[in-house]
């Protein structure tokens, strides 16, 4: 379910909204065999800018940091 989730997301919003972007999907098990781990990165589609707003506490979106193996 989350990777079809996922997946509507990029074609609606992401890289799959986009005729150059594509989806890198990985996965492995963890070495005890009781973890999946998913790693979807999406490429080549629209920019994503932040959108700040203005709360009762001040908040403000700002890009997450990028995870690198």
């Amino acid at each position: 379910m989350a990777v079809h989730e996922l997946g509507t997301n990029a074609v609606k919003h992401g890289a799959l909204s986009d005729p150059a972007g594509w989806v890198d999907l990985r996965w492995f098990l963890a070495p005890d065999g009781d973890r999946l781990y998913l790693l979807w990165k999406e490429l080549g589609g629209p920019l994503v800018t932040p959108r700040c707003t203005r709360a009762p506490v001040r908040t403000c979106c700002a890009p997450s940091p990028v995870w690198k193996r």
